[in-house]
């Protein structure tokens, strides 16, 4: 360490010291032995803030930052102020955004509205965003920029509810209950959905996402550079005002969707971003870990074009709050959702129901949401999820009675109108075997669990087993199935007696 520190200050390779520096105080207890060695001396740093090369600067601005020497905040910004080299702007507000910021605000919020009029070139435009994203971080840490809020309000919009395919017809039934017939059209995957209901449309319970399709931006095609013109000219900016209040950029993340490899997919979300940016004059800010809007490119199969849809992470979605925890095994509750839409005509009006995998409880309580049940039983082998599922029932208000026991010793006063369950699969680490042995089990206790006239839903994503085990007993049968996903690897039945 001191023959690092004698060096650097004799001059010698400074730059390659430096970079050596940095990897030793990667250590929180080299920190230490690093300050000790320099007498804690600030000049130490201050000298080489000023030094002629960039590099050499970029590292001292790293080490202070490592070794959390606010002290050196106000050089710190003195040196930004001043730093000619765009590259290095973002690496001095990288370190200030862990020290007190407060005095610098002013400064900050007049330099985002100078790089938001300025115009980039191809060779600044990378840079320039890099800061332009540290300063709104700032900033928004700091209270004076706040997130945008969703107002949609009267904002008509043509939309797309995802769901899984072959599965539109039910989720399009499950749209017009809530917001009328004649506004759906179903598309591939979907349902599009023309409205301005968006309270009416968060209650529906069995899509996965909500999607906006903005205008004039079905076909995009082009260089990076030319779709973003061609979104600008669109009038996407103008979209996203009618929608989000607020007078900051509009932090967002690229996603891109459809056959080409992972290398391509990386080099498009990144042109993307940068193209996006600087035809919006950042507008638009590339916040991959702090966004509130998804911009989903897809892939058009047949040609050279890409279909833009939007995700608003602030638009409300408040359907599954009650779910705070998982088990590996646990099931989307959309997809929970889907299948209690999928089998509703089939369990009207059994209200004495019984899950023997309850898990943390989200098929009962999707049930319950579908129609309501005067009597729920779930019983589960893991204590943790039966601890959640209650926590889970009391989030969704509903009385449902959750027992830790294994489901082969479960016994019950008397008999169920309905059984629905989420088998374990054999994909969830046991073996083949010990599950077809626990499927066995399951459709033995049904008879003792069912009235004669009752039902059992299953949803399985190990088909082939629950139906050798159903040839190896006399009691149940097949009454309806469903492939769930196009690869036949899970399964949803109604078994009867």
């Amino acid at each position: 360490m001191n023959e690092l520190i004698e060096r650097i200050q004799s001059g010698i390779e400074v730059r390659g010291n430096f970079i050596q520096l940095k990897e030793r105080l990667k250590e929180a207890s080299d920190i230490d032995a690093f300050l000790q060695c320099i007498e804690w001396d600030m000049d130490f740093f201050r000298q080489f803030l000023q030094h002629e090369d960039a590099k050499v600067r970029k590292n001292v601005i790293q080490i202070i930052g490592i070794c959390g020497l606010d002290g050196l905040a106000d050089d710190l910004f003195a040196t930004y102020k001043e730093e000619k080299t765009l590259y290095l702007r973002a690496e001095y507000l990288k370190v200030l955004q862990g020290f007190e910021v407060s005095p610098y605000l002013s400064f900050f919020e007049k330099r985002v509205e100078e790089i938001q009029k300025m115009g980039d070139t191809k060779e600044t435009e990378k840079h320039i965003g890099a800061e332009l994203r540290c300063l709104t971080a700032i900033l928004k840490k700091s209270g004076k920029i706040s997130s945008h809020t969703f107002i949609g309000g009267d904002t008509m919009s043509v939309m797309i509810l995802t769901t899984l395919s072959g599965k539109e017809s039910y989720l399009k039934r499950a749209v017009e209950e809530r917001i009328g017939e004649g506004k759906t059209t179903l598309v591939r995957g979907g349902v599009k959905v023309v409205s301005s209901d968006y309270e009416n449309l968060m209650k529906v319970r069995c899509f996965q996402e909500l999607l906006f399709v903005p205008p004039g931006m079905g076909k995009l095609s082009g260089s990076p550079a030319e779709m973003a013109e061609q979104m600008k000219k669109a009038g996407l900016l103008e979209y996203l005002e009618e929608r989000m209040s607020g007078r900051a950029a509009y932090p967002f993340r690229v996603e891109v969707r459809g056959k080409m490899s992972e290398e391509e997919r990386g080099k498009a979300i990144h042109q993307l971003s940068q193209q996006l940016e600087r035809c919006s004059g950042h507008q638009l800010v590339n916040a991959p870990s702090d966004y509130e809007i998804t911009l989903r490119f897809h892939k058009s199969s047949r040609e050279e074009t890409y279909a833009l849809y939007l995700k608003f992470s602030l638009l409300p979605d408040n359907r599954f709050a009650y779910r705070k925890h998982v088990v590996p095994s646990s099931i989307q509750p959309y997809m929970a959702a889907l299948i209690m839409e999928i089998i509703r005509e089939d369990t009207k009006g059994r209200g004495q129901v019984l899950d023997p995998f309850c898990g943390v409880g989200t098929m009962l309580i999707e049930r319950n949401y579908r129609e309501h049940a005067h009597s729920l039983y779930g019983v589960d082998i893991y204590g943790q999820a039966v601890y959640w599922a209650n926590e889970h029932a009391e989030q969704a208000h509903m009385d449902i009675h959750y027992v830790q026991k294994d489901m082969a010793d479960f016994t019950h006063a008397y008999p169920f109108e309905l059984i629905i369950t989420n088998l374990p699969a054999a994909t969830n680490g046991m073996e083949e075997e010990r599950i077809l042995e626990i499927y066995e089990q399951f459709l033995e206790k049904c008879r003792e669990w069912l009235k004669p006239d009752g039902l059992v839903v299953v949803y399985t994503q190990s088909p082939s087993l629950l139906e050798r085990a159903l040839k190896n007993q006399s009691a149940l049968r097949i009454a309806k199935q469903t492939d769930m996903y196009k690869n036949g690897k899970s399964r949803l039945y109604i078994l009867t007696i």
